[in-house]
Order: structure tokens, then C-alpha cells, then sequence
């Protein structure tokens, strides 16, 4: 599913890179990840996790509290697992990282949440897989199932009051191989009075 269908079921305003739109009030189940299929497939490209979706930038409002943001969906395509290396961010500004982690799911995403960590109480028959958690640097995941997805998920805090970043560079070793994910979904934070428009 893309990137854009997506943001759309969890009623976000998802649009191309060089424009944002609102993503509503952010209440507690604001958007609700929950009935959000999964937008992941690894396609035959070569590369374990695959090509990303084209570009495009979720725009959230701020509350002054983290925000949960999940910056990449993959899949683990062939046999071998992936470890992590680590991710860089592109085009950060006026943002840190709260937190940070890789969870596998089934048919539904991890999504965005007005506050971080994510309420599992909300997402505990999503069909994410609690157990296999694990921090993002020196992640070790296996081939995807059918169906099975990764999430990257981002603990956010603006400092600044127009906070943003335009993607994420997922560097990643498989097979003795390296390579670079690069994750084309942008963020954008915006605290009161600003609105995203």
C-alpha cells in the first residue's frame, strides 16, 4: 500500500515532498493507526528492504510533548537477515529524538500517535508484534513473512517551532553486503499558533 493510500486511511493529509498539509486535531485515537492496513512490500529490486514510495511529507501539530512518527515501513525480502548500521536523518531542523525502535507487524502499521511511546493498549489487536521490539542501531531482523512489515518508529519533540526532516538514510548490511534505504517520507511538525496548511 503507498505511502499516500496510507496516510489517507489514517486520516492524515499525506501530499508530495515540497508541500504539507494538516493532520488534524491529534486527539488520543487522532489519527487512529489501528485500522490502518500496512503500505510494505518489499519490491524485486535487488536490495533486501527493497525501494521506498515516492516522496511525500506528513504534517502533524505539536502539543510540546513527543510525538510518535513512524519515519520508514520495509519489508526483508530473500533468506538472510539485515542488521542495522545506523540512520541518518536528512534535512533535520528543530527537532531531536525522544526515542526510537524497530517493531514487526502484521496488517497494520504503527502509524502516528499525538504522543510517544505509542498506546499499545490501543494497537494490542493491530496485529503488531510487541515481542520483537528491538533498538534501532545494531537491529538484527529476519526475513519478512508474508505479510510481515517493519516499522521504524521515532519518538519527535520540536525545538523550535517549525520543526521538520526530509527523510531518513537507512544504512543496513545483509549478506556481507552494505547498502542504503532511503526512506522518502518527511515530517513536519507545527506548534501553536502555527497549523499545518
Amino acid at each position: 500500500m503507498s505511502v499516500r493510500k496510507l496516510g489517507l486511511l489514517l486520516g492524515l493529509a499525506v501530499v508530495p515532498l515540497a508541500s504539507c498539509t494538516s493532520a488534524g486535531p491529534g486527539g488520543p485515537a487522532d489519527p487512529n493507526p489501528s485500522s490502518v492496513p500496512s503500505r510494505a512490500a518489499a519490491r524485486a529490486t535487488g536490495a533486501p528492504l527493497g525501494e521506498p514510495d515516492p516522496p511525500a511529507t506528513v504534517c502533524m501539530p505539536y502539543r510540546g510533548h513527543p510525538i510518535t512518527f513512524t519515519g520508514a515501513t520495509f519489508a526483508v525480502s530473500g533468506t538472510s537477515p539485515v542488521t542495522i548500521e545506523n540512520v541518518r536523518f536528512r534535512g533535520l531542523s528543530g527537532l531531536k529524538v525522544s526515542g526510537s525502535f524497530i517493531v514487526r507487524h502484521a496488517s497494520t502499521s504503527v502509524g502516528y500517535w499525538p504522543v510517544y511511546p505509542p498506546p499499545r493498549t490501543q494497537l494490542q489487536h493491530s496485529g503488531v508484534d510487541w515481542r520483537s521490539e528491538v533498538s534501532v542501531r545494531g537491529a538484527r531482523l529476519p526475513s519478512s513473512a508474508a505479510g510481515d512489515s517493519y516499522d521504524l518508529v521515532l519518538g519527535l519533540t520540536a525545538t523550535d517551532a517549525a520543526a521538520k526532516y526530509d527523510g531518513l538514510d537507512i544504512a543496513y548490511v545483509a549478506d556481507g553486503r552494505q547498502y542504503t534505504y532511503t526512506a522518502t517520507l518527511a515530517a513536519k511538525l507545527e506548534t501553536p499558533p502555527r497549523t499545518c496548511t
